[in-house]
């Protein structure tokens, strides 16, 4: 589960990469229907 939406290998992702403590990080993650 990734920011609670929960995402199945294969799924098409639209995300902006955002730095973070542990590096980048994918933010406003949304599911592509």
């Amino acid at each position: 589960s990734l920011n609670g939406v929960d995402l199945n290998e294969g799924d098409k992702v639209e995300y902006e990469e955002t730095e973070g403590r542990k590096g980048m990080v994918a933010g406003n993650v949304q599911v592509i229907n």
